[in-house]
């Protein structure tokens, strides 16, 4: 009996975490994120061999060492492709390029810059046939370390013409921006209402100084923003989908979790069942064996039968 209760718990305790587990890692990790990192993928050892050595050996070069269901690679994609978007802006595509590589269906390539775990980030120098140069090893892994690191890197190659680095204080006023627009993005009371538009006006409004409009990537993200303005209606409807799909899915994971857990249970009843019906079968088959009671005297037989 006591077996048979700590194995119906075992199967039970399995099959919940199998679907925990499951439900996890679909709420973290977007099928085929890899695809939208603004980076060349490398398909195998002669590609990398023929970009390093022949096509691109002219360039720095950046490679993401990624892994598909690395939670932490999939978190550091948007720092990635921004800074994947500066660097080619201020330096051109024909002096640096980004490459990614799908570290475990690589290991040759993995084995050579002897990656240890994911994300990893390694540099290249030009004409180097592909030697590994310099691991980025900062924390946090984000926009602002990864620059840093990389300006380090490029160290004395010129910018393209016309280009350079924004100044502290632009780049704290572009900061301060995108944080006030994503706090306005995700106001409960903005979402529910109409003064989406005229908030983004108001916010627009305050991005005059001369700072911000001597820079272009700037000027940019202002008019993006007054896009955005014009469309408010949509980023409304689109906000009111997405937060239907979302129950959606929470109602599915919850109901398959549900499921599980039912199916678990009546697995863990059956087999707890079956053993006890074993164990009684068993029982009684013992004491027909043994009990003199179930066995006739031949005497009496014989004077039934006279």
């Amino acid at each position: 009996m006591k077996q048979s209760i700590i194995l119906a718990h075992l199967m039970f305790s399995i099959l919940s975490l199998l679907l925990l587990v499951k439900q996890s890692q679909a709420e973290i990790i977007p099928p085929n994120w890899w695809e939208k990192v603004n980076a060349r993928s490398v398909s195998g050892w002669d590609d990398f061999k023929k970009i390093t050595e022949v096509d691109h050996k002219d360039k720095i070069i950046f490679i993401d060492f990624y892994m598909q269901y690395c939670p932490w690679c999939f978190r550091l994609m948007d720092d990635f492709n921004r800074i994947v978007e500066d660097m080619t802006e201020w330096y051109g595509p024909e002096q640096v390029l980004f490459l990614k590589i799908d570290g475990p269906y690589n290991r040759d390539i993995s084995f050579q810059f002897r990656v240890g775990g994911y994300p990893t980030i390694y540099s290249v120098l030009p004409n180097t046939n592909g030697a590994p140069h310099q691991q980025f090893s900062a924390f946090p892994r984000n926009y602002d370390n990864l620059k840093k690191w990389m300006l380090e890197i490029m160290g004395s190659t010129p910018m393209r013409p016309g280009q350079k680095l924004p100044s502290h204080e632009q780049e704290e006023q572009l900061r301060k921006l995108k944080q006030t627009i994503e706090e306005t993005l995700n106001d409960q009371q903005i979402k529910q209402s109409e003064t989406m538009s005229h908030a983004f006006i108001d916010i627009l409004k305050q991005v005059g100084e001369s700072s911000i409009k001597q820079s272009d990537k700037l000027n940019d993200l202002i008019k993006h923003y007054e896009a955005i303005v014009n469309t408010t209606t949509e980023i409304l409807d689109q906000e009111e989908q997405n937060q239907k799909q979302q129950e959606g899915y929470l109602d599915s994971a919850f109901n398959n979790f549900l499921i599980g857990t039912i199916a678990g249970g009546i697995s863990a009843f059956l087999i707890v069942i079956y053993l006890n019906l074993n164990t009684f079968a068993s029982d009684q088959q013992k004491k027909k064996k043994v009990n003199p009671s179930l066995i006739r005297p031949q005497s009496d037989i014989q004077e039934k039968s006279a």
